[in-house]
């Protein structure tokens, strides 16, 4: 990640952290958590004393939704953004989880080889970076054998559509061709975000040397609301009863918003 990247990041994350957690109350967000909960829940054994790492973990509400599920004992956050990590902390005093806080770059993970258990990047954190290798590289560096990593990353459907729908000629050129436009749902989007194809991701983490045990493509069905859309329709237990066939049916993932796997060493 460059300098003018990293920088256009923090900005957006500063601006956004004093309404984050209005923003992941609308609907679109908690039915995106509550899947990528199932999913983990499903894949993940119960291991009390494993320790985890979340990239660009934000406020923290997976890693300790991980912990109070027994997936881990103890969580490092590690962010980009003081702000994020200023609402992690408050979140993890709230709820009393063992949460250690780091601020560093993904792609340059400042902590020892072979630490973890589980190391999650998700939310797009991958697609953030313009190639997706120094991430998944620094991610295994810090995984124990065996360990399981779980990324998501945005799906080149959602910018193809965003671009078409705003009829943005030089969005859809670069989609095309590099996978990255500065479009993500609305514009304008403050940097340039990184699309993925199913088989890219797929190749991308299996190049990187993890063997990949579980994907899906979520959601399908629960597009992105506008600010006042919080709860309308089915409540969000029902929306993921809708969603969980069609998340983990290939045919299906050209229509969801992000691909996540978890995958292992």
């Amino acid at each position: 990640m460059d300098r003018e990247q990293r920088e256009r990041i923090m900005a957006a994350y500063r601006g956004w952290a004093g309404s984050y957690d209005r923003l992941l109350r609308r609907t679109y967000s908690r039915v995106e958590r509550a899947i990528t909960r199932r999913h983990l829940l499903e894949r993940l054994p119960e291991r009390p004393d494993a320790s985890l790492l979340d990239l660009g973990g934000g406020d923290a509400r997976q890693a300790i939704a991980l912990l109070a599920a027994g997936r881990a004992g103890q969580a490092i956050v590690l962010d980009l953004s003081e702000d994020m990590l200023g609402l992690a902390a408050r979140r993890a005093a709230r709820a009393g989880a063992h949460v250690s806080l780091l601020r560093g770059d993904a792609a340059a993970i400042p902590i020892l080889s072979r630490r973890f258990d589980l190391v999650l990047a998700l939310g797009g954190v991958l697609s953030h970076f313009p190639e997706p290798g120094p991430v998944l590289s620094g991610m295994r560096r810090v995984l124990r054998p065996g360990g399981r990593i779980v990324v998501s990353v945005d799906n080149l459907s959602v910018g193809v559509r965003t671009a078409c729908r705003e009829k943005d000629a030089a969005a859809l050129e670069g989609l095309l061709t590099r996978g990255v436009a500065a479009v993500f749902h609305r514009r304008p989007f403050p940097f340039p975000v990184r699309f993925f194809t199913p088989g890219e991701i797929r190749s991308a983490v299996e190049d990187a040397g993890f063997r990949i045990e579980s994907m899906i493509g979520k959601p399908v069905f629960t597009w992105f609301a506008g600010p006042k859309e919080v709860l309308s329709g089915p409540e969000v237990p029902e929306r993921v009863e809708l969603e969980w066939p069609f998340a983990r049916d290939p045919r299906f993932w050209p229509y969801a918003d992000q691909l996540e796997l978890v995958a292992s060493l």
